[in-house]
């Protein structure tokens, strides 16, 4: 597994924006040159020194030597894996892409239908709304950035989804649906109670001309307290969960490693 987030730019050579944040949604936060020359080495049988990016520094802080064995697959896992320069030179033949996608098939509610309309009031949840709630829990976790950063973050998520990312999914050789109907319950233990991490409503105070970050809040925020949501003790028990569900990549307790930038 080749770790795409350790080609990150350092902190320095990105811009920042009017409340100090950056844009790493797009493919240009990555060093896609390097990049692309370790591929092509990697496929070679040559060993690459990959760099090792640490979130918390803002840096790179290391380098790892790291060789393709000729019976391994090469896998990348990555936002961005089917923007072309990221392969550029590489042969169609050797790739195989697969998209995954969080489709949570839910209904937000189960209210009848409108009288003045005669349309129902059930509609589903907004895959963007789950992953905006799984990417706070794992940016609180492993990026050291609060829920509230996250929240004011999104415009540059949903700004690099619809740039590269959706526009390039009919690229894919295979697509997945990476949602199941348990996520919701499973991710609301961790934003209520006294130790949540859903930000309070004067967290906002310093943001009032973030109205899309507000809108956006004030929707998930229903939406979570419209959910029955397990326990933390439930969540981490695999009786309800496997431990092999995407979602265990930001609840913990999965059987899968999975690699994270501290």
């Amino acid at each position: 597994m080749l770790n795409l987030d350790d080609y990150f730019w350092s902190l320095v050579e990105h811009p920042t924006d009017w409340i100090n944040d950056r844009n790493y949604e797009t493919p240009e936060a990555l060093d896609i040159q390097l990049l692309n020359q370790h591929l092509r080495a990697l496929l070679d049988g040559r060993t690459i020194e990959k760099p090792v990016y640490s979130f918390k520094e803002g840096r790179r802080i290391a380098f790892k030597g790291v060789k393709l064995e000729p019976d391994q697959i090469l896998l990348l896992d990555c936002l961005h894996g089917l923007y072309p320069p990221i392969t550029e030179g590489i042969d169609a033949s050797v790739q195989f892409r697969l998209y995954i996608e969080t489709q949570n098939v839910l209904l937000e509610s189960d209210r009848g239908a409108n009288p003045d309309t005669g349309s129902r009031g059930n509609r589903r949840t907004q895959f963007t709304d789950v992953r905006l709630i799984r990417r706070m829990l794992r940016d609180a976790r492993h990026r050291n950035h609060s829920p509230l950063l996250t929240l004011l973050h999104w415009h540059y998520v949903r700004a690099g989804e619809l740039f590269s990312i959706i526009p390039l999914s009919g690229l894919a050789d295979h697509a997945v649906n990476g949602g199941l109907p348990f996520d919701l319950p499973a991710l609301k233990p961790f934003f209520v109670g006294p130790d949540g991490l859903w930000p309070q409503p004067g967290d906002f105070a310093d943001y009032a001309g973030f109205l899309d970050a507000r809108i956006r809040y004030e929707r998930v925020g229903a939406l979570l307290e419209s959910i029955e949501g397990f326990s933390r003790e439930q969540v981490a028990s695999h009786d309800l969960i496997p431990g092999d569900a995407v979602v265990r990549e930001f609840v913990g307790g999965g059987t899968i490693k999975v690699p994270h930038n501290e």
